[in-house]
């Protein structure tokens, strides 16, 4: 199937096929009356009014990015001709996850004319380990930009940070990107907007709380956080700030060298759906006692595993929402309670594996509904 073209003007929408929209685009105006074939559609597009956005969700396998750059300009131009009447068409969104799409991409490209572009998104792309284009710059209106995964290399260019629209960005890569200079502080401190920052495996020089004062100081909209840095090594404790981002979802701070204590503030996330504190060797103590006056309630995953936390198995009556619970490969202790997973009618994975727990499961865990899959120790 080719590349969905959305029309759309207030409530109204229409969706075309790319290769509809071409045939039409490709008669004249003289034509395109006389082909029935056509006429539907032209008057979908003649119903709508002056101000109009067209999205471009999915293009069909462009192989190469010159031949995008190419099919982009072709289908713009031709779009232009169409509705020349238009004076303030938008293309708004750009579509191009896993497209296989190869090659590099240049700042001459076509792809930065597009000013009133939206949303991009090129994750799961092979850009060959070039750098990501300054160019970026140009697309001012951008509220959600992801090119996770898209084999882009070397320095993350500052011209991203003025893109102080977004809402949402991802640069999510394989050990290929770095933030250096700009640092992680003077990255972020023009993105006020960013509600999610998805910076998995991206090599950050700050270390200690060096990394954690500029996403608070500068990030006031935070929902969801996702530092895994593989081979990297914050060297500093949980910050207790995320405490102050009333609307955070979720955090993803796994495999990033944390340790010390963890912070019972953070278990005060009343809006917290997602804690992944997994892979931290040195994050050590007890793990505290997680309150009971409705913090914690919807929470739905959590991910202690590999660490060094110590202490008793930490009790979430008020988590219900549960639907993932993994404290492996930790110096948990002490007898199983067995009132303790009764209630959790949602969750359907848990891996206690390696600890040191005593007693026998408690018959209330094998009669959970939705459990799939349960990991233990041998007892």
């Amino acid at each position: 199937m080719g590349a969905f073209i959305y029309f759309r003007s207030d409530m109204k929408a229409d969706r075309l096929l790319f290769s509809e929209v071409h045939c039409i685009l490709s008669l004249s105006v003289q034509q395109l009356l006389c082909a029935e074939s056509a006429i539907s559609h032209l008057n979908t597009i003649i119903l709508l009014r002056r101000n109009f956005i067209i999205y471009v969700i999915s293009v069909n396998s462009p192989h190469h990015w010159g031949e995008l750059q190419a099919f982009l300009e072709n289908w713009w131009g031709e779009m232009m001709d169409f509705v020349g009447a238009f004076k303030n068409t938008l293309i708004a969104g750009l579509d191009l996850n896993n497209e296989t799409i190869s090659g590099g991409i240049d700042n001459s490209s076509s792809l930065f004319s597009l000013r009133f572009l939206e949303s991009l998104n090129l994750a799961d792309n092979d850009f060959n380990s070039t750098q990501i284009p300054s160019a970026f710059i140009n697309l001012t209106s951008l509220t959600y930009l992801n090119l996770s995964y898209s084999v882009f290399g070397g320095q993350i260019p500052i011209e991203l940070s003025q893109l102080t629209r977004l809402v949402t960005l991802d640069l999510s890569a394989f050990n290929n990107l770095k933030l250096e200079n700009p640092n992680l502080n003077m990255f972020v401190q023009n993105l006020t907007q960013l509600a999610e920052l998805y910076l998995d495996d991206v090599e950050i020089s700050a270390q200690g709380y060096d990394w954690g004062q500029p996403i608070s100081s500068s990030l006031p909209n935070l929902r969801v956080l996702m530092i895994r840095l593989s081979g990297n090594n914050l060297n500093a404790p949980v910050p207790e700030f995320l405490v102050n981002f009333k609307n955070l979802t979720a955090l993803h701070l796994s495999s990033c060298g944390l340790n010390g204590a963890l912070p019972e503030k953070i278990f005060h996330l009343q809006t917290l759906q997602i804690l992944d504190l997994s892979n931290n060797p040195i994050l050590n103590g007890s793990l505290p006692e997680f309150p009971q006056n409705g913090k914690l309630t919807e929470l739905a995953y959590l991910d202690l595993s590999y660490n060094m936390f110590t202490g008793a198995m930490p009790w979430l009556q008020m988590s219900k929402n549960l639907t993932h619970k993994d404290l492996s490969f930790n110096n948990l202790s002490g007898p199983f309670s067995f009132t303790q997973f009764e209630g959790f009618v949602n969750l359907a994975y848990i891996d206690l594996q390696s600890n040191s727990f005593t007693g026998r499961i408690p018959s209330s865990l094998f009669g959970l509904p939705s459990l799939k899959q349960l990991l233990q120790q041998p007892f």
